[in-house]
């Protein structure tokens, strides 16, 4: 039997009131859900650990032209009990120069000469003679060279070594071509990494920049191979007889680190007394606080940066040259016998330049 006339009419529009009603209830769900806004840094909280569970603050440089698809860095700090750890983060992709001079600068004056949004302290140099004891790379060419520090070669403590010294890690940028990525022909990618200096560059990359430091602290410790330890009959698990960097005493530190994604970390250890200046009791009180032995050895180091994602690890030159500029604002690393923060020139540094397009050098 067919249905009669109104039956009929109610039967046609039965579908679009129904149609009207559902996405009505959809738009009333999603205007009723609180809105949530994330910025385009914003990134996720590190896994709590000993090490990272201070407190932590962040903010995010506003002189980049950023979206949603383009890199950008990220600058953030962790208040723990026996240091401040200051970490930038760079997306991968990010284009990261190194710089150099003849005469030792700070990494305040190294921003300044390079409009730079991001320096840290670099390589390992001679505080007397002025010249790089790492291996520096600029463009593709090389721009310090250890082995011409008479200093450092010269040195009779340390000829059993110097194979190893002149061998040590670097932080390297690669520059790909898109065929060693899986990616369009002709398309250049940027990639960091750090391998020994005489390691042979991946198949379709061409290093572009390199600064030697060390030792590698993940993913395992380059120390003895690198002759930063010794130890009696050579043996890792005997007497430690040489410890070129104070390894195993809190100190302040700088590193550089890469996570699986690409990412680079910029991480520096500020100490800081055991009591801020404000609550000590007296002057004999600050500074005796100010003397506690404070900062993070090298096991330190490689904890907090795992806690962090980190996969690969590179020990940059520490103590009194440890520093990190960023947007503006110098931080340092080493503090005095009165507690005050120690700024020293250094030789060489890596560093972010200001509003870089990523696809260029």
């Amino acid at each position: 039997m067919l249905p009669d006339k109104n039956f009929k009419a109610l039967y046609l529009w039965m579908p679009l009131v129904f149609g009207i009603a559902l996405g009505a209830g959809v738009a009333f769900l999603y205007l009723a859900k609180p809105a949530r806004t994330r910025s385009v840094f914003e990134k996720a909280n590190p896994p709590q650990n000993p090490l990272t569970s201070g407190n932590s603050s962040n903010h995010s440089s506003d002189n980049l032209s950023v979206s949603l698809s383009q890199p950008s860095t990220h600058y953030q700090t962790y208040d723990l009990p026996q240091a401040t750890v200051h970490v930038v983060s760079v997306d991968v992709g990010v284009p990261v120069a190194i710089a150099t001079t003849p005469n030792l600068a700070t990494v305040t004056d190294f921003a300044q000469q390079n409009n730079a949004l991001a320096v840290i302290n670099g390589g390992f140099f001679d505080p007397q003679n002025g010249k790089t004891t790492s291996h520096l790379i600029s463009q593709g060419q090389s721009v310090g060279d250890p082995a011409n520090n008479e200093r450092l070669t010269g040195n009779p403590n340390l000829q059993a070594y110097l194979p190893q010294i002149l061998n040590r890690s670097e932080f390297r940028v690669y520059r790909c071509q898109g065929l060693a990525q899986g990616l369009d022909p002709g398309s250049a990618q940027i990639r960091y990494d750090i391998a020994p200096h005489d390691a042979v560059s991946p198949s379709g990359c061409e290093t572009e920049t390199a600064l030697g430091a060390g030792p590698q602290l993940l993913p395992k410790d380059t120390a003895f191979t690198e002759a930063f330890t010794d130890y009696e009959n050579g043996d890792e698990n005997g007497t430690l007889i040489r410890d070129a960097i104070g390894s195993v005493q809190p100190n302040a530190r700088s590193a550089l680190a890469i996570r699986p994604d690409g990412t680079l970390l910029l991480i520096m250890v500020s100490q800081r007394t055991n009591l801020p200046n404000d609550q000590a009791n007296d002057q004999a009180t600050s500074q005796a606080n100010s003397q506690i032995a404070t900062g993070m050895t090298l096991a330190d180091l490689t904890e907090f940066a795992t806690s962090l994602g980190a996969t690969q690890l590179l020990n940059l030159d520490g103590g009194s040259s440890s520093s990190l500029y960023y947007d503006g604002q110098t931080y340092l690393g080493k503090l005095d016998a009165e507690g005050q923060p120690v700024q020293r020139p250094v030789k060489s540094v890596i560093m972010i330049r200001r509003n870089q397009d990523a696809t260029t050098p």
